[in-house]
């Protein structure tokens, strides 16, 4: 019995964790995903949009930056346009733990699961 009791523990505890749900990669403002994630970042989505504001035209990119995030990924702020019920991932992205801004030119849109 004691050469199975790591089997049986880890058993227990992916029959616990069956149960939970991980939050998705991208959230969306207003989503309790998206609440939770922001509290986690150091950058509130405010201070992240005057970063972006200030980048984008030093590159002389408004067109691309909303006054909102449109998404949070992992660790950043998404600043795009939107697109239907999903945002684009091509815009300035803001990193909520360091303040750091990138501009990506990627052309992918990520949708909203519900």
């Amino acid at each position: 019995m004691r050469r199975h009791l790591p089997l049986v523990f880890f058993l227990a505890a992916l029959a616990v964790c069956s149960g939970c749900k991980r939050p998705p990669a991208n959230v969306f403002p207003g989503s309790e995903y998206y609440a939770k994630r922001v509290e986690t970042f150091k950058i509130s989505p405010e201070e992240a949009y005057d970063l972006a504001l200030e980048q984008a035209e030093a590159d002389n990119k408004l067109q691309f930056l909303s006054k909102k995030p449109t998404v949070a990924t992992k660790n950043s702020y998404v600043f795009s346009m939107p697109q239907g019920s999903g945002a684009s991932l091509q815009g300035y992205h803001v990193n909520g733990k360091t303040g750091e801004v990138r501009f990506f030119s990627q052309k992918k849109t990520v949708t909203q699961t519900r």
